[in-house]
């Protein structure tokens, strides 16, 4: 997910009553699938009624991953490194509980992908690059970001969706190739028993 250049909504009753009473990661991964699929323009961390065009391709896939207990909070599509040195690894961050990071975490572990967990009590504080602007270094993931992230959801959407994010696991799942766009959302789609 990421910013989109349209006209950021003002959020409805509806809007925030929707948000406000989220205390589990299943209504957290409908309703963020909900904005995914802009079937609600509000996200109480995001200034945009939907993710960004670029991220067009990946919607479906994020959707499902949501429904089923990752809730996605970041991501983007790999783009190949082009002469100027711009590109992008594709990569997604989100919260789940301790069962489904571990059911993530056993089912990647053999693979060429880079998943990194960090438990609610865990501070995580590392970096890996997913996208670089003319050759230099432009966006990280490897930081556990709940605790600022959890401040944020408090002030758009209330104590309970805050309380869950504390509470959470947060997996940061990355494909160390750059431009690649078909191993990361097939490959968590697997490990969540889309495909069974």
């Amino acid at each position: 997910m990421s910013f989109d250049e349209e006209t950021i909504p003002e959020p409805t009753p509806q809007d925030l009553a929707i948000w406000g009473r989220i205390s589990t990661h299943a209504e957290f991964g409908e309703a963020t699938a909900d904005w995914l699929t802009r079937k609600h323009p509000y996200y109480p961390t995001y200034l945009s009624p939907g993710p960004a065009a670029e991220s067009a391709d990946l919607i479906e896939g994020l959707a499902t991953i949501n429904r089923l207990g990752f809730v996605t909070d970041s991501s983007q599509p790999g783009v190949p490194v082009d002469d100027a040195g711009s590109g992008q690894r594709a990569y997604v961050t989100g919260y789940c509980d301790e069962a489904t990071a571990e059911t993530i975490a056993s089912a990647l572990r053999f693979s060429d992908l880079i998943v990194l967990h960090f438990s609610p009590d865990s501070l995580g504080d590392g970096s890996i690059v997913v996208s670089t602007d003319e050759g230099e270094e432009f966006t990280w993931v490897g930081r556990r970001d709940s605790i600022s992230a959890a401040e944020g959801y408090r002030e758009r959407a209330g104590d309970s969706l805050a309380d869950l994010i504390l509470a959470s696991w947060e997996l940061h799942i990355i494909d160390p190739a750059w431009g690649r766009n078909d191993r990361l959302i097939p490959a968590l789609l697997h490990a969540l028993g889309a495909d069974s």
